[in-house]
């Protein structure tokens, strides 16, 4: 018999592991079974049936059982059929065995004429030795294997105690079929270590499934978090620009929408890029007000003056300078050339430092204006982060 009919039985034969606790029973039927009301006393007719040597029939209320166990629907149906089962296993294993018993013995007896008068035939001796041999080999072989599997299943390694049992199960498959009891006896050792590799498997499946839980409970605690403190954000920026205050704005931003999309997780991609369209959306907003402001205060300028003409030219060459650094620095940018944009924008801040004294209005135009371009740019460098992610 193969490894592959015996695990179709395996629900029955791994049962012989409690025998001590069946034999103690296996005279009564226990208590489940005779409060339980069922339409015939299955476990009398059976061993009536074992009682008249009707083993067909035995077997036949054997197999009804275990379908009814099957069938059965509530805790205490099934206890009662488990009771049923292991009794009914029992009485067949045992009467099993005393049939063998009988058999031997009269074939033993039979034999023993045939000594006296057949020659000894030492082809048939060494066949008998020969699978004597194999069965020690294989028997040793699968010894090894076992002991190695509780090696890896004691590291907690499945892949390696799979692969030795699958090494045991090929060893087991090799015993010869007529040896019978000693090959059902080996079987227990091998399906022992297919059910403990199979309970290490249920216990990591089951680790990692509180694990995954453990990230999803905190994935949803950040993002819950996140979308208050952007929800807030956007509501308080919203206000501000209302206000037309530019700075408080611009502080809120910096201080609070742009520092939370900073520190979101990089491993949420689709969520980062998501939450950096919002923070560039409201940035947007900041920097259209900002031209709203200027414009308007521009307007105003020419209404009540004429344009003031430089006093000095070196001003006025230094002004229109800066003023071409900082659109080469634009220029790179949108050609997403950030470093050297980095390059630039370092320099014009340096050169802010000899801007005219006299040039206030000027320089206050200056510092606004390259204060927009660092946020532009490090916008650039987020998203080419989480598109490089």
């Amino acid at each position: 018999m193969d490894l592959d009919k015996f695990l179709e039985r395996d629900v029955i034969e791994f049962l012989e592991q409690k025998d001590l606790e069946r034999k103690e029973k296996r005279e009564v039927i226990s208590e489940e079974v005779e409060e339980f009301s069922m339409d015939k006393d299955y476990y009398q007719i059976f061993r009536e049936a074992l009682e008249k040597r009707d083993l067909y029939s035995a077997k036949k209320m054997f197999e009804e059982v275990k379908e009814k166990f099957a069938k059965a629907e509530t805790d205490v149906e099934k206890n009662t059929f488990t009771g049923l089962i292991e009794n009914m296993y029992t009485d067949l294993k045992n009467f099993d065995a005393k049939e063998d018993v009988e058999k031997e013995f009269v074939k033993e007896i039979t034999g023993m004429e045939a000594i006296t008068k057949e020659p000894i035939d030492d082809k048939k001796a060494k066949q008998e030795k020969e699978l004597v041999d194999k069965k020690i080999k294989i028997k040793n072989e699968i010894a090894v294997h076992q002991e190695k599997t509780a090696e890896f299943l004691q590291k907690m390694d499945l892949e390696a105690a799979m692969s030795e049992y699958r090494k045991m199960k090929g060893s087991f498959e090799g015993f010869p079929d007529g040896a019978k009891q000693e090959k059902e006896e080996i079987f227990n050792d091998v399906i022992s270590s297919y059910y403990q590799i199979k309970r290490l498997e249920n216990l990591k499946k089951k680790e990692t499934s509180q694990e995954d839980r453990k990230k999803d409970d905190e994935r949803r605690r950040i993002l819950s978090k996140t979308k208050q403190e952007v929800l807030l954000s956007t509501k308080k920026t919203k206000v501000f620009l209302q206000q037309g205050d530019l700075k408080k704005a611009m502080i809120e931003y910096d201080s609070n929408l742009k520092k939370t999309f900073e520190m979101f997780p990089k491993d949420m991609i689709e969520e980062k890029r998501a939450l950096y369209h919002l923070t560039l959306k409201v940035y947007d907003q900041i920097h259209k007000k900002s031209e709203e402001i200027k414009r308007s205060g521009t307007t105003k300028k020419d209404r009540g003056k004429e344009k003031e003409v430089p006093e000095h030219k070196e001003h006025l060459d230094f002004i229109m300078d800066l003023k071409k650094e900082v659109r080469a620095t634009i220029t790179l940018m949108k050609e997403r050339k950030i470093v050297d944009a980095g390059h630039k924008l370092l320099e014009i801040k340096r050169r802010m430092n000899n801007f005219p004294e006299d040039k206030v209005m000027e320089k206050a135009q200056f510092e606004h204006l390259i204060e927009e371009i660092t946020h532009r740019l490090n916008f650039l460098r987020q998203s080419l982060e989480v598109k490089n992610a």
